[in-house]
């Protein structure tokens, strides 16, 4: 368009400037002037024509491709709602991820403070344990205690052989004695295997508590590993759906775009066939 405007002008400058010469220029050398000059015939004007559009038409491609001075076909709402909407994705994102870490944090201390409750139930058993068998061993030393002292009186034990001394004849309730001494060590034989089983027992059953809290915890874990891992997939298919998506809607406007385009050349080139130039 500017080119053609120019030769316009040109050849509209030119025909004034035949119109009305200078002071110098007679008449003569202007009508051999206007003489000399050759007119196109009807095949140079076609190709005159066509030149100029084709002028026309690769100055449009230039300034079609200079994207400085396209301003038309940009969506620029469009493309402020793209930004807008990743940045609120990547917000929420953070946010999930935040939460996250903070949920992870949170059972890993509720974690330690189970071990540390464990540790101490344990550490608390096994003083009572102790303890129990500190008081089972000094009853038992007690128990000695006063059987060796019994057997001390008189010399009993260091002269066994007068024994029946001591009684003044015959020893009549010996049976008895020992029948109810081995009664006795049988009874404290059988509460001590009693005291040891229960005491193996009450470990296994602490041992088994142990393991049932350490499995929990485990699970507890292995539940929060999996749902971070299915959060991250989920996360990966929006993101994949949205990119998708993202890149049917350019294409659609691209197609768009073209054929607005090739609508806007093709009514160019209707303009310029119904033009008629001189």
């Amino acid at each position: 368009d500017k080119k053609l405007k120019s030769g316009l002008r040109q050849r509209q400058l030119e025909r004034a400037s035949l119109a009305s010469p200078g002071p110098r220029e007679s008449f003569s050398t202007r009508n051999l002037m206007y003489q000399a000059r050759p007119q196109p015939n009807a095949q140079e004007r076609e190709r005159l024509r066509v030149e100029r559009l084709k002028a026309r038409n690769e100055d449009r491609v230039k300034r079609l491709l200079n994207a400085k001075l396209r301003i038309y076909g940009r969506d620029t709402e469009a493309l402020e709602e793209q930004s807008k909407m990743k940045q609120e994705r990547l917000i929420a994102e953070k946010e999930r991820e935040l939460a996250l870490d903070k949920k992870r944090v949170d059972e890993a201390n509720k974690l330690v403070l189970l071990h540390k409750e464990q540790e101490k139930q344990r550490k608390l058993d096994a003083c009572q344990l102790a303890a129990y068998h500190k008081e089972q061993q000094q009853a038992k030393a007690k128990r000695d205690a006063e059987q060796a002292a019994f057997r001390r009186q008189d010399g009993r034990d260091r002269n066994p052989n007068s024994l029946f001394l001591n009684f003044h004849g015959e020893d009549l309730g010996v049976k008895e004695r020992r029948k109810m001494q081995q009664q006795q060590q049988q009874e404290w034989i059988v509460q001590q295997m009693r005291e040891k089983e229960e005491a193996r027992k009450a470990e296994a059953e602490m041992n088994k508590r142990y393991e049932n809290y350490s499995g929990a915890i485990g699970g507890v874990c292995e539940e929060a590993e999996k749902q971070k891992e299915m959060d991250k997939l989920r996360r990966n298919m929006e993101i994949q759906e949205y990119n998708r998506q993202l890149v049917v809607a350019k294409k659609m406007k691209r197609n768009s775009r073209k054929a607005e385009e090739e609508k806007q050349a093709l009514e160019e080139q209707q303009i310029t066939a119904s033009c008629v130039y001189p």
